[in-house]
């Protein structure tokens, strides 16, 4: 799936998500923490072994605001880009 599907999905599930009990076997969950990063990383300009990509939704309750991060992992300061 291409980014900007990956990215239109969230946007159209999120909410009613977050309405619901907290899951990871939720299909928004399932996007942001598995699909985008899983994506971000076969870009070919995205070196592996400099940076740690992740998804976050929350722990354990949904947050406002999910994200999708791509941090150098070699400095303890993390660049965010929120979904």
């Amino acid at each position: 799936m291409a980014f900007r599907d990956l990215f239109l999905q969230v946007m159209k599930t999120y909410l009613q998500a977050k309405r619901e009990k907290f899951s990871k076997e939720q299909p928004v969950f399932q996007l942001v923490t598995k699909a985008i990063p899983q994506a971000i990383e076969k870009l070919p300009f995205i070196p592996k072994d400099h940076y740690i990509i992740k998804g976050s939704v929350g722990q354990g309750v949904w947050t406002d605001v999910c994200c999708s991060s791509v941090i150098l992992s070699y400095c303890n300061a993390s660049v965010k880009m929120s979904v």
